[in-house]
């Protein structure tokens, strides 16, 4: 396999560290190339961090975000005209926030083989409601943190990341149904779980675009 760029959204980005899945998942991705937003910093992911109550291994994942940081590179800011124009509209819509259109620009003019990681149900709501073009060309590349997830434990084995996924359970609410109150759930049972929830992402319709 040749070259793959990976462009990850902070929110996934920090829910990668919270499940110590970062390597694995570019892995399984193929992703050569990872890169993240200006954001998506130890420091700047904190506060997001206690919001998602991760709250004894709050340490160790900001450890791991520190190296994903200077693993990943900076997507650069949109600079051509018509990249701009097309930021300027994105963000100016609602339920799209500024690095969320920025992803969208970056992957647009990447040439190269690339995978937009994210998977908000709004932002993927609203790119089909007012850009349905863009969308249309964004769509093959699309992977959300559930497909992410999926494609760890469908090519490693569910029992490799499982205590990892329970440990981090409190960083997603798709991961916290898939795994029930116990953890101890079948990876059938997880698996329906959590393409539930890819069923409620719009365009995706619980289908892996990997």
């Amino acid at each position: 396999m040749g070259e793959r760029h990976g462009f990850f959204d902070k929110d996934v980005f920090i829910k990668l560290a919270c499940c110590d899945l970062w390597e694995d998942v570019l892995e399984v991705l193929g992703v050569t190339h990872p890169y993240r937003l200006a954001s998506a910093t130890a420091k700047g992911s904190k506060a997001a961090l206690l919001r998602k109550n991760i709250g004894a291994d709050c340490e160790e994942t900001l450890q791991r975000l520190k190296r994903m940081e200077r693993h990943a590179l900076v997507i650069a800011e949109p600079k051509t005209e018509e990249a701009l124009e097309l930021y300027n509209r994105l963000i100016t819509t609602s339920d799209i926030d500024s690095g969320e259109a920025q992803l969208v620009v970056a992957v647009l003019a990447c040439e190269q083989d690339k995978k937009l990681i994210s998977g908000d149900k709004r932002f993927l709501r609203a790119m089909l409601e007012k850009f349905p073009d863009e969308l249309t060309v964004l769509c093959p590349s699309i992977v959300t943190f559930e497909q992410c997830v999926l494609a760890v434990c469908d090519t490693k084995g569910f029992e490799h990341v499982r205590n990892r996924l329970w440990i981090a359970r409190a960083c997603d609410g798709s991961l916290r149904h898939a795994l029930g109150s116990h953890g101890g759930t079948s990876y059938l049972s997880f698996k329906e779980g959590l393409v539930s929830f890819g069923a409620m992402v719009p365009v995706l319709g619980g289908e892996s675009c990997a």
